[in-house]
């Protein structure tokens, strides 16, 4: 069993403040190839996540603690939504075909994904 804990979540995010990203992430599977991949990113402010996608799945996101900006751009790079994000505000879902970049608000984030 793997536990995301309150000490594990504070660790890393002393640890991303010390890094030039701001950001660290903890895996929850053992190996690339399953099928279904999670992790803990602890984030603190200044990082920034750039445009990405899955095209070949989608991607759930959800808070554990902190608050963050989330953008889902379109193929030309255009913002078509924004939101702020937070454990309270629940998960979000991105569909395979969105960018999805994130940055951070306030100090020691964390979320799954």
């Amino acid at each position: 069993m793997k536990l995301i804990t309150l000490q594990q979540m504070n660790l890393m995010g002393e640890q991303a403040a010390q890094l030039p990203r701001l950001r660290t992430h903890h895996l929850l599977h053992d190996d690339t190839r399953e099928p279904v991949q999670r992790m803990t990113i602890a984030m603190e402010p200044g990082t920034y996540i750039r445009p990405h996608r899955h095209p070949h799945g989608w991607e759930l996101l959800t808070p554990l603690r902190g608050r963050f900006v989330v953008l889902q751009f379109d193929d030309r790079g255009a913002v078509t939504g924004a939101l702020c994000w937070a454990k309270r505000t629940g998960c979000w879902k991105c569909p395979p075909t969105s960018g999805i970049p994130c940055c951070r608000l306030m100090p020691a984030g964390c979320c799954l994904r």
